[in-house]
C-alpha cells in the first residue's frame, strides 16, 4: 500500500490541538507514519464518521480508547482511516520497463540455475503491485511457478490483503492491463476478471506491519524501505530487533526524498549496526542503483 496523507477541507473546532497529536503519535508508534501539523483537518474529516459509528462523542474519549487496554482492533481502523490507498495495475510503467531490461535478466539467470529468487512487493494494497510484477516476470520467465521463485506481498490493512489474496478487479481495475497479459493472466469472472491460479501461485501475499514485523525475509537480498521514522518511540525495541535479524545479510536501499531526515535516519542505522545501506531520493532512483549493483 502506497500510504499518502491528504485530505479535504473541514472544521476542525471539535478536534483540539492535543487530541491531534494524541492521534498522531497513536499512528506513528504503529506504522512510523509521520502526521504534520497541517492534516488536523484531514484527521477531523476522516475520523468524525468513526467517532458517530461508535457512539463516541468527543475525540477526547477516542483518543482515551486508543490508549486504553480495550483498544481492540480500533488501532487498524485509525491506521485504514488516516491512510489513502493509491494503486493500479502496472502503475509507474517506467519502472516496469527497468525491471524488464535491468533487474530481471540477472534474476532469471539465478533462478534457472536453482537459486532462490524472492521478490517482495512492500505496502502492496489490493495486490496490484505484485500481480503487476508477476505477470512481467512471467515475460521473462515463463517457468517461474516451476523454479524457487516467490513474489512476497504484504500490507498492512487485513482487508486489502484479503481482496489480493481474492485477485478479483473489476473492469476498470484491469484496464491498465494490456489485452494480452489479460487475456494470458486473467479469467472472466462474472463481470469481472480474476487472476489465474498461476498468477495467484506465484504471489504469496500477508498481513505485516513494516515497523514491527521483518523477521521472515532472510531470503531477501535488496530491500527497499518507504521512508519512515527511526525517532525512538515504545515500539522502537521491536522495531530495532527486527532489523539486527536481517541486517548482516541484507542490503537496504532507503527511498527518502527528504534530505533533511537523513541525519536521523543515518543515526538510527548506525545504532543498530546496520552498514550496508544507501539513499535514493525517489523509487527510479531505488531501482536503477539497484540495478547498477544487483
Amino acid at each position: 500500500m502506497n500510504a499518502e496523507i491528504g485530505g479535504i477541507g473541514a472544521s476542525t473546532s471539535s478536534l483540539s490541538e492535543s487530541d491531534f497529536r494524541r492521534i498522531a503519535t497513536r499512528l506513528k508508534e504503529e506504522t512510523g507514519i509521520h502526521l504534520p501539523d497541517n492534516k488536523k483537518t484531514l484527521v477531523y474529516s476522516r475520523l468524525s464518521k468513526r467517532l458517530r459509528a461508535l457512539k463516541i462523542a468527543t475525540f477526547h474519549d477516542y483518543c482515551e480508547l486508543l490508549e486504553s487496554k480495550d483498544v481492540g482492533d480500533e488501532v487498524q481502523f485509525l491506521v485504514k482511516a488516516l491512510t489513502t490507498i493509491v494503486t493500479s495495475f502496472f502503475r509507474e510503467p517506467h519502472h516496469f520497463e527497468l525491471l524488464a531490461e535491468k533487474i530481471f535478466p540477472p534474476l532469471v539467470k539465478r533462478a534457472n540455475a536453482g537459486e532462490c529468487v524472492r521478490i517482495w512487493s512492500a505496502g502492496c494494497s489490493a495486490g496490484n503491485e505484485p500481480y503487476s510484477i508477476g505477470m512481467q516476470l512471467f515475460e521473462a520467465l515463463p517457468n517461474a511457478t516451476s523454479l524457487d521463485v516467490k513474489i512476497l506481498a504484504t500490507d498492512i490493512d487485513a482487508n486489502m490483503i484479503a481482496t489480493g489474496r481474492a485477485g478479483v478487479y473489476t473492469d476498470e481495475e484491469v484496464q491498465g492491463v494490456e489485452e494480452t497479459k489479460r487475456q494470458k493472466h486473467f479469467v472472466k469472472h462474472g463481470e469481472a476478471w480474476r487472476v489465474s491460479p498461476g498468477l495467484r501461485d506465484l504471489v504469496t501475499l500477508r498481513e505485516m506491519n513494516l515497523f514491527r514485523q521483518c523477521r521472515q525475509l532472510r531470503c531477501l537480498k535488496i530491500v527497499a524501505l518507504p521512508r519512515f521514522s527511526l525517532k525512538p518511540t515504545r515500539r522502537h525495541k521491536r522495531t530495532q530487533e527486527s532489523f539486527m535479524a536481517l541486517k548482516d545479510t541484507i542490503r537496504i536501499m532507503v527511498v527518502d526524498d527528504m534530505s533533511t531526515s537523513r541525519g536521523l535516519l543515518i543515526q538510527g542505522l548506525d545504532q543498530m549496526g546496520v552498514k550496508n545501506y544507501e539513499f535514493a531520493g525517489d523509487g527510479l532512483s531505488a531501482m536503477q542503483k539497484i540495478s547498477a549493483n544487483p
